[in-house]
């Protein structure tokens, strides 16, 4: 009896060391995990440096707005369905605009970066912008859709051009058969690859340095609040001899 319970017990103890073992093994692999979505190595946790471009960035084929004096600019990389930048969109850039954009000292540049693997509707959202801005109203359909996220599908996206009085036919041909509006916002989506950016909004705060031409100074990885984005700016600014 005594040798029949110890049998028992030694298996018991097998088990539970080996549940605790697989237990280690998953702890370690999402800690890993869990850094490399913070930016950090999976080896030593230290944060990897942000990937600015090293040269002059253009800011040409994205949609900008602001003064052509200003010596600043905020580039935001962004996707119509990530809620994150509907957020910023509708609470945050209201007053970025108001105390830097129109008063001259800011230009705001929208680039695409569409989370293709995410959002099933964020690409053609991104065209819908596009052709928008071929009937001159790419802003409007801008605030639109991030205002309504959840309604990108083709028939949101025809109401929304509805909504802002775009020419109906226009647009659904633009949607179809203009492969430049297609290729502009691949090139920015490809442009965003390249610089590491993986998840949206991402923003540079840069100095212009020539039409279209900016010298990235700093980035900024998800919604910043809002003190800590007027304090890049203001830095920015400062720095520009702008204030």
């Amino acid at each position: 009896m005594a040798n029949h319970f110890a049998g028992k017990l030694k298996s018991v103890l097998e088990i539970l060391s080996s549940i605790a073992a697989i237990g280690a093994v998953i702890i370690v692999a999402m800690t890993a995990w869990s850094m490399n979505s913070r930016g950090e190595s999976a080896t030593t946790g230290v944060p990897k440096e942000p990937v600015l471009p090293k040269a002059a960035f253009s800011l040409d084929p994205a949609q900008s707005k602001g003064s052509p004096t200003a010596r600043v600019a905020l580039i935001a990389f962004s996707d119509f369905e990530c809620p994150v930048c509907s957020r910023f969109t509708t609470t945050l850039l209201p007053t970025i605009e108001a105390e830097y954009v129109t008063t001259g000292k800011v230009v705001f540049s929208f680039h695409h970066r569409p989370l293709e693997s995410l959002h099933q509707h964020a690409f053609d959202a991104a065209l819908a912008s596009a052709c928008a801005g071929k009937q001159g109203k790419f802003w409007q359909m801008h605030d639109v859709m991030f205002a309504n996220p959840k309604r990108l599908d083709r028939k949101g996206l025809i109401d929304s051009a509805k909504v802002i009085g775009l020419n109906g036919a226009k647009f659904i041909q633009c949607l179809n058969e203009q492969p430049e509006n297609r290729d502009g916002v691949r090139k920015q989506a490809d442009a965003a690859d390249a610089l590491e950016i993986q998840s949206t909004p991402t923003f540079f705060v840069a100095d212009i340095v020539g039409p279209n031409s900016v010298k990235v100074r700093s980035r900024i990885d998800g919604m910043p609040p809002l003190k800590g984005l007027k304090s890049a700016l203001d830095a920015a600014l400062t720095a520009s001899g702008s204030r």
